[in-house]
């Protein structure tokens, strides 16, 4: 998903908003614009119940209803009754933990960050003091951990990481821009469960809510409870604690939750509607990077099988075969391919050949070169077969592979229907 395809998205959705509030408007007779002298004439309701009204103005969209008002007054008296005294003071005791659970979340938050900053201007200043005394003593660029397969003239430079504990969700830059609508329900989801919190504990104090409701803001959306702050302010510092806290501790409460599915898998059981585990397989695309010649040849969704002859799926969960193979130093294959090397053909192996031509070598010792093209041989457009020795090939073949110094990697790919698997080659 591209920047481009983000404003589209935004673009449409709000061209939607306002096109609903011009039918609305139109198909009622009366004005539906605020009657008071001191309403701002950009704000438009675009439509008023005697529980509910959405007001749009410029790119924010606010939906606040007084319909749930009654629940809450009728759960807060059930809690207040005699019967449910118990169970009222239970849940005092619960959300007690809320004030102290905040505090402590709040204290190791401020840690954390002063922890993470300090390391940053310290890190910051080092690089600085080191290239103004000696430019000569910098320490160089680590190599990126992924090589092209130890190509003499290749210098990876290192990727972007960070050392650091705490690992910012920025879409487009540490996580895929894709991955902006699942973050964005995520926090909406979290929204609701805080406010619940809130609404919930104003309910264990007799507090009444004056409105629930929600707000869309340019992409941002957002959920809230409206409360008395005269009520609010009547509490007992005790129980104004309580409510106050009560939705960050429903946040925590959450998180709890998930991690627990997480960690006994129960997850998995819903997952499985909507998902389907490749793992046996291989290894998913979830994006390439936009500067990549791959990126027009792994589309996201599609799932790489193998890297040469090493397959990438396992039923071991902890067998990682992707970094493991690209980790190593040299991949000399035991496998060849029958094909015939065209005689006195081999200048591409003393590095000036013709472009688009490789140097392979055949198995057999001594071994003999050739210059052939590659994808005619290595990729899914011939079915050359694969062999140990030349005995298992045509009289008018050789078993061979390409050269050590071709570093030619072979990227079986299935689409996101996981049919006719593709190879591609790369260099």
């Amino acid at each position: 998903m591209s920047l481009g395809t983000v404003f589209l998205v935004l673009t449409l959705i709000w061209a939607a908003i306002y096109a609903l509030n011009y039918v609305l408007k139109s198909s009622r007779t009366h004005s539906l614009l605020p009657s008071t002298a001191t309403a701002r004439h950009t704000q438009r309701r675009i439509w008023t119940e005697s529980t509910t009204t959405v007001v749009l103005k410029g790119l924010h969209l606010r939906v606040h209803t007084t319909a749930w008002n009654l629940s809450h007054d009728l759960l807060s008296t059930s809690l207040a009754s005699s019967q449910k005294a118990r169970l009222r003071r239970v849940l005092k005791q619960f959300y007690d933990l809320g004030p102290v659970v905040s505090l402590m979340g709040m204290l190791i938050a401020l840690g954390f960050l002063a922890t993470a900053g300090s390391t940053s201007v310290m890190s910051l200043a080092h690089k600085v003091w080191v290239s103004a005394s000696d430019p000569s003593t910098a320490p160089p660029e680590a190599p990126n951990i992924l090589t092209k397969r130890s190509i003499d003239p290749f210098r990876g430079t290192q990727s972007h990481r960070s050392d650091s504990f705490i690992k910012p969700i920025i879409p487009g830059v540490t996580v895929p821009l894709s991955h902006l609508p699942v973050i964005l329900a995520a926090v909406f989801l979290g929204q609701i469960v805080h406010e619940l919190g809130h609404a919930i504990a104003a309910a264990i104090e007799s507090l009444p809510i004056l409105s629930v409701g929600a707000s869309f803001t340019l992409f941002f959306p957002s959920a809230f409870v409206t409360l008395s702050t005269a009520a609010l302010d009547s509490l007992i510092p005790r129980a104004r604690a309580r409510v106050v806290t009560a939705g960050p501790f429903h946040n925590l409460l959450l998180w709890c939750i998930l991690v627990a599915v997480g960690y006994t898998h129960v997850g998995n059981i819903f997952w499985s509607i909507m998902y389907r585990d490749v793992s046996v397989l291989g290894r998913v695309v979830v994006s390439v990077d936009t500067q990549s010649p791959l990126r027009r040849y792994l589309p996201s969704g599609s799932v790489i099988t193998a890297l040469d002859d090493t397959l990438l799926g396992s039923q071991n969960a902890s067998y990682d075969g992707w970094f493991s193979y690209l980790n190593q130093d040299r991949h000399d294959q035991s496998l060849g391919w029958c094909a015939a090397l065209p005689e006195n053909s081999n200048s591409c192996c003393s590095g000036s050949g013709t472009p688009g031509l490789s140097c392979f070598v055949s198995l057999k010792s001594p071994s003999i070169r050739g210059c052939l093209d590659p994808v005619s041989i290595l990729s899914h457009f011939n079915s050359a077969k694969r062999c140990a020795a030349d005995t298992e090939c045509l009289t008018t073949q050789q078993c061979i592979k390409p050269h050590a110094s071709e570093q030619l990697l072979r990227i079986t790919v299935q689409g996101t229907s996981l049919e006719n698997p593709d190879v591609i080659l790369w260099r």
